[in-house]
């Protein structure tokens, strides 16, 4: 139970890596360098406070339902929410939209962010009631550490597919 729970946070820690896109996304249509139609730096960096500001509002207002639909059912619609609003980011870059890219990257990707942080550490509470600290640390490093593999992985995939 416990490596589940630290690859889902590993998972949605993903987002850390944010500031390995940000910088390419300047130069999108430049490519070498910044182009008249590209983005700012400022207009890039900006789905990384969306993201954790609606983890925050999602995971404090949907705390209720997770508890009544219990964590697989949330894990599911998390990993829904989360991995489609990457998808709804993509599609956003690609036809160099910046509110489709903030509706997918900031607002669904937030959502599934903020619905899937807590199930994996109450479940885990749970497994382990008498090492509830270990638990959630457990956890919560998966979650912190997302960016050690997503930001490398992130720079070879850029360099691959150019």
């Amino acid at each position: 139970m416990v490596v589940p729970a630290v690859l889902i946070h590993f998972c949605i820690g993903a987002p850390y890596a944010w500031s390995a896109i940000s910088g390419p996304l300047t130069r999108e249509i430049g490519v070498v360098a910044s182009a008249a139609d590209d983005w700012s730096l400022a207009e890039t960096s900006l789905p990384m406070s969306f993201v954790f500001g609606v983890m925050g509002i999602s995971a404090a207002t949907l705390g209720m339902f997770q508890a009544r639909v219990g964590p697989r059912a949330t894990s599911l619609m998390a990993a829904g929410c989360y991995g489609g609003g990457f998808g709804l980011a993509a599609l956003g870059v690609s036809m160099h939209s910046l509110p489709i890219m903030y509706a997918g990257i900031g607002a669904l990707a937030g959502l599934g962010l903020g619905v899937g942080y807590t199930p994996p550490v109450q479940a885990l509470m749970r497994w382990m009631p008498d090492r509830k600290g270990v638990a959630s640390g457990l956890t919560i490093a998966g979650f912190g550490s997302g960016a050690l593999f997503f930001a490398p992985m992130t720079g070879y995939l850029l360099d691959t597919f150019k």
